[in-house]
């Protein structure tokens, strides 16, 4: 099978928009069904949680809208 594992490739970049606040990359990404969007990052933080810290109200509208979000 040489189909490429998606999520592999798609969650660094995930962690790294959501770093830099960058809404347009995450609305991209987010379309990713292959996406963990609740994994933990290093620190034990889900996006949801670090989006919180960082007072990304936009990305968090958009993580609450996701059914995906525990």
């Amino acid at each position: 099978d040489k189909r490429v594992d998606s999520q592999k490739y798609i969650q660094p970049f995930f962690s790294q928009y959501l770093s830099t606040n960058n809404i347009k990359m995450i609305q991209l990404v987010l379309l990713s069904e292959k996406l963990d969007i609740n994994i933990v990052n290093s620190e034990g933080k889900k996006p949801l949680f670090v989006a919180f810290e960082k007072n990304y109200n936009d990305i968090i509208k958009l993580f609450l809208q996701d059914k995906r979000f525990d």
